[in-house]
């Protein structure tokens, strides 16, 4: 993944990125050099001679005041940078953008290439963790974690549910090894199925969804990835980040749950944070 770098400071930064996209910033571009910074996350600012320092083929600026757009496209320009490929309209990100900045689109390669990925991703699953903990129903006694990954959800849990943490690999000496796209899910009964930052990378989600109907709920996270306008006005069907390259949206998740006998009981959108929709959703079949 190529360094993102912000630029400039100001109110339209904080109005662009989400606190997930701001901790995945290496630092700001200004006039100015110091601190900049908002809700306890600060990130270091350097003036634009501080590019000199980078290779301008590991890095991505992203222009957040599009009122400022051609006075920094042209000082951007001054350093070798070139529009649509070294630096971006961060109101305006279109596929192109999303293919340079995450060359992967599987997470099994992703985490071969980058042995830190999980820990770099900790604080922001930590807090997804603690929303959608915050859904689960009160009569569950059983979790199954998929995708589980350093089992971030056991921590806000309460101690008379049983966890089981499912994924590709050894987490833990008590991680179910699965990988869900070549094998069904491990027949255990558990009332509720966990599976967060997990929906995009599964191959086939109509199938995956059918292996879901033993349990009385399913609490999921998915990302936004509606359509995108690309800088040439063109609509894109590509995903948001590296996630939900094909086009997979909410509306055919929520359908896909309903011919399943899921009813979605509440949906929030956590655009601060991670842009990503939270769901609870109870199978029908244990409705009265």
């Amino acid at each position: 993944m190529k360094k993102l770098i912000g630029c400039p400071t100001g109110e339209w930064a904080k109005k662009l990125y989400t606190l997930d996209r701001f901790e995945k910033l290496s630092y700001f571009l200004d006039d100015e050099e110091g601190e900049f910074g908002y809700d306890g996350l600060k990130k270091q600012v350097y003036d634009y001679s501080h590019l000199r320092e980078e290779n301008i083929d590991n890095i991505i600026v992203i222009i957040n005041d599009t009122r400022r757009y051609t006075e920094i496209k042209i000082k951007l320009e001054e350093y070798g940078l070139k529009e649509n490929e070294h630096f971006f309209n961060g109101w305006k990100l279109d596929s192109n953008f999303y293919y340079k900045v995450y060359d992967d689109k599987n997470w099994i390669e992703f985490e071969e290439k980058d042995n830190n990925a999980l820990a770099r991703q900790r604080a922001g699953w930590q807090r997804r963790a603690s929303s959608l903990a915050q859904l689960i129903p009160c009569d569950v006694k059983s979790v199954m974690d998929i995708g589980c990954g350093e089992c971030l959800l056991k921590e806000f849990l309460s101690h008379n549910i049983k966890y089981y943490g499912v994924d590709y690999q050894k987490r833990t000496d008590d991680t179910i090894v699965c990988d869900i796209n070549k094998s069904r899910l491990p027949q255990i009964d558990v009332d509720l199925y966990y599976i967060a930052g997990v929906i995009d990378y599964v191959e086939d989600v109509p199938q995956f969804i059918k292996e879901l109907n033993k349990a009385k709920y399913v609490i999921l996270s998915k990302t936004r990835n509606e359509r995108f306008i690309r800088l040439d006005d063109k609509v894109t069907d590509a995903g948001y980040m590296n996630f939900g390259i094909k086009p997979y949206y909410i509306s055919n998740l929520i359908t896909d749950m309903f011919e399943e006998g899921f009813v979605c009981k509440k949906m929030i959108w956590n655009y601060k944070e991670r842009d990503e929709y939270y769901f609870l959703f109870i199978n029908s079949s244990y409705q009265a």
